[in-house]
């Protein structure tokens, strides 16, 4: 989960598997798989920067066996 802060300053953590786009315009918005929108403080870059780090956490753990 990533934790993402909404318009109202209310702090949520969202799972970033679900998120379909992150869009600016001009206010960040993830647009998730159910059709849901969440606009959110965050910048785009932030978002992404968050993403990319759980997304390499999951990954680094990942035991490959051959």
């Amino acid at each position: 989960m990533i934790k993402i802060t909404k318009l109202n300053n209310e702090s949520v953590y969202v799972n970033p598997d679900l998120v379909e786009f992150v869009e600016a315009s001009p206010d960040t918005a993830l647009l998730m798989r159910g059709g849901k929108r969440v606009v959110v403080r965050d910048s785009v870059d932030a978002v992404l920067e968050r993403i990319l780090e759980y997304k390499k956490n999951i990954f680094s753990s990942v035991n490959i066996k051959k």
